[in-house]
């Protein structure tokens, strides 16, 4: 089980919309409607529900997702945020449903600066009695509160190891004009 990269990478198209990053990075401090619960239908069988519950402030606090097994919802995985004063994301733990009891899998600790940008956030995966390093990343922006860069490491037993440098440049109104993807090719 190897978490590549950590979440906030951009992972999607920077610009797009909060609903369609996610919750992660700069992006944190918007607000989004979404739904409380969906349940995902398959012609094939398998039918899913995945339940969503929000604090005052819009945030996130938990996702649970279920399957329908012999004629009732059976528990899969549950996803956990903690948020500072500021709203800004601190922790996320994913925890996976084993028999009657909810397993560690994976959690991201996230530091914040005082504008409530995302500084550091480190991935972690749980071994079957503590958690190991997996990924890291650190973020800088500019006065505007644009992420510029994204540097993300892979823990390799024993250091951080660069693994990719992303960046973006803005225009006056905070769009994003280029975006550059470097990755090492471990020649350091």
């Amino acid at each position: 089980k190897t978490l590549h990269k950590t979440p906030g990478h951009f992972a999607a198209s920077p610009g797009q919309t909060i609903g369609e990053r996610s919750f992660y990075g700069n992006y944190q401090r918007e607000v989004v409607y979404l739904a409380d619960t969906v349940i995902r239908y398959s012609l094939t069988g398998g039918s899913e529900r995945v339940a969503n519950a929000y604090n005052s402030a819009g945030k996130l606090l938990s996702t649970l997702e279920q399957i329908w097994m012999i004629n009732k919802w059976v528990n899969t995985r549950i996803t956990t945020n903690t948020y500072d004063a500021n709203n800004c994301l601190l922790t996320q733990l994913v925890q996976l449903w084993q028999n009657t009891a909810w397993i560690n899998d994976q959690m991201i600790t996230c530091t914040n600066d005082a504008s409530g940008n995302c500084l550091t956030k480190t991935g972690q995966g749980w071994d079957g009695s503590g958690w190991v390093n997996q990924g890291h990343s650190d973020y800088t922006y500019d006065g505007n509160g644009n992420m510029l860069t994204e540097l993300y490491r892979e823990w390799d037993g024993m250091e951080w190891m660069n693994s990719s440098n992303d960046s973006c440049t803005y225009n006056e109104n905070g769009n994003c004009l280029t975006y550059l993807n470097l990755y090492w090719d471990g020649l350091e």
